[in-house]
């Protein structure tokens, strides 16, 4: 039997453009960082959106080590 653990996935939604999901993500990566979670055992994935320009999420997840796309 494995003892590997399945990862946990977090989706975070809103109505729209500028609801603030990015924020929310930004804010939930932060807080698992300073709660003892390594960079490597995190991720961040925005999903296809209409909006091409790198995002602030991105640019943090690259100074912080967190695997990003």
């Amino acid at each position: 039997m494995s003892t590997a653990k399945k990862p946990l996935m977090v989706f975070v939604a809103g109505d729209g453009s500028g609801a603030g999901k990015s924020s929310v993500a930004l804010g939930i990566l932060a807080c698992l960082l300073k709660n003892g979670f390594k960079p490597e055992e995190l991720a961040y994935i925005k999903p296809a959106t209409q909006c091409e320009d790198i995002q602030l999420v991105s640019k943090w997840c690259e100074a912080n080590g967190i695997a990003h796309n």
